[in-house]
């Protein structure tokens, strides 16, 4: 064993091991050998039999004298999805990109797991993304890189070095996507609506139909301002009251700096989400927080009818609701809290769950566009921290259940030294807290503060005693 890593989050990280098989054998045989290793779980136990540390192969390399051999799976993907751009580019992110069918190598699957890899093009053409997804799998990206070198260093004997990964780490070769969780209205884009100009036009309102529950944090529409508003534009979810908008159930203001740059996709964020209920219409009210002002004022972008079947819009000028013929562009994500979307996530098939610890209070969108791989979606949630200021991280454990906890970690493990005076114990356990030792001599427990493991000096603690 050469090196051993663990890093937050995640856990295990990496391990480096080398040996010196039979030489007799030939390198013919050991070459055979290499891919069938290639992807195969790794565990190395303690001393109780417990996983010290677990993950799987990503390279081995076998070298005879000078010359070295390596298969990885580093580069390789046996399935593949490629994206290309759509020509509506005022569509925003929700419909910015479009994806051809998933392309993969079946047998490749089933040999080593399925390993994504996302393609893009910078041209709005399906053909071609068909295309180029079936010429990657069709070729040899789908199986282990294999490389031969010369190495300046010769070696008398065989020698074989494995690579490995933790399982956090394979979390990269899983495409992250949520298609559901979007309430959205955003084709069109040549008519406008004048808003907060003169009094036949005081306020907007563009009703919507909510099929599925959800809680609603962001409203997202297309404004710009006309000259220099000082105020802002206030936006407002309100009940439904017989065809016209009624209570008041949320808000959020936009300053008028933010509208600067012309049309594009402006952000309302509200406090606190929005509870909507199931097979019920709702409203987004528009209005301006100041005065109306003939030369400085507000202007939403809107579709070229009425092309939103599960609503309408209305203006208000100060006497009645008038409806439009035409409906506002907008956008509507269902929002979750980073810990229910972490323990929301669809089965993994190399992991055996997940358990989170604690309701992160923050929110973002379910809805995730085909972009980052699923380590990152993660990573980009845990550093969200909580509400209360916390922060997050996480472990995959020996059982292969990613374990969320909030920092620092205190987990309650009880470690007794052998009568060998070595001391077993789980790096998962210990990262980001501390750690409660029972000495055979003491009856109360001592704190571990720090911990430090060598081959060289072994394990050094330090405790409050």
């Amino acid at each position: 064993m050469e090196q051993l890593t663990w890093a937050l989050p995640g856990g295990a990280q990496s391990a480096v091991l080398s040996a010196e098989p039979d030489g007799a054998l030939a390198g013919e045989v050991w070459l055979e050998r290499l891919a069938e290793r290639l992807g195969c779980p790794l565990r190395i136990l303690d001393p109780l039999g417990r996983v010290f540390w677990g993950g799987w192969v990503e390279q081995i390399t076998w070298q005879s004298g000078n010359l070295e051999v390596s298969a990885t799976l580093a580069g390789m993907s046996n399935r593949v999805v490629c994206r290309y751009p759509l020509e509506q580019v005022t569509a925003g992110e929700w419909g910015r990109w479009a994806a051809g069918e998933w392309q993969q190598d079946d047998a490749s699957v089933r040999r080593y797991g399925r390993k994504e890899s996302l393609i893009t093009l910078p041209m709005p053409d399906a053909r071609l993304a068909e295309q180029t997804a079936l010429a990657h799998i069709t070729g040899s990206r789908s199986q282990p890189r294999w490389h031969t070198r010369h190495c300046p260093d010769h070696h008398p004997g065989v020698r074989m070095r494995i690579t490995a990964r933790g399982w956090w780490q394979r979390l990269d070769w899983i495409c992250d996507q949520e298609p559901r969780g979007l309430l959205a209205h955003l084709g069109g884009g040549k008519t406008r609506q004048v808003l907060g100009r003169e009094s036949s036009a005081i306020k907007l309102a563009q009703s919507f139909r909510v099929e599925q529950g959800f809680s609603a944090g962001q409203l997202w529409l297309r404004a710009a301002a006309v000259g220099s508003p000082q105020d802002g534009l206030r936006c407002s979810v309100c009940a439904d009251d017989n065809g016209r908008p009624g209570a008041l159930l949320a808000e959020s203001t936009l300053p008028a700096w933010a509208f600067s740059g012309g049309f594009r996709w402006l952000l309302w964020e509200l406090d606190a989400p929005c509870s909507l209920a199931a097979d019920t219409h709702y409203w987004l009210v528009l209005e301006r927080a100041g005065a109306l002002d003939g030369q400085h004022y507000f202007v939403l972008e809107s579709d070229d009818g009425p092309g939103y079947a599960l609503g309408e819009l209305r203006r208000w000028n100060a006497a009645e609701w008038l409806l439009q013929a035409e409906d506002l562009r907008f956008c509507l994500p269902a929002m979750q809290q980073t810990s229910e979307l972490i323990a929301g996530l669809p089965p993994i098939e190399f992991l055996q769950g997940v358990r989170v610890w604690q309701s992160s209070g923050v929110w973002q969108p379910q809805w995730r566009t085909l972009k980052k791989t699923l380590r990152q979606t993660l990573e980009t949630w845990l550093a969200l921290g909580t509400q209360a200021g916390s922060q997050l991280s996480a472990v995959v454990d020996g059982q292969r259940i990613v374990q969320v906890f909030s920092l620092p970690h205190t987990p309650q493990v009880d470690l007794q030294i052998s009568q060998t005076e070595q001391l077993p114990f789980i790096p998962e356990e210990l990262l980001g807290g501390s750690l409660a030792i029972p000495f055979p001599q003491l009856h109360n427990l001592c704190r571990v503060e720090s911990l430090r493991y060598t081959p060289q000096q072994g394990l050094r603690l330090q405790t409050n005693l």
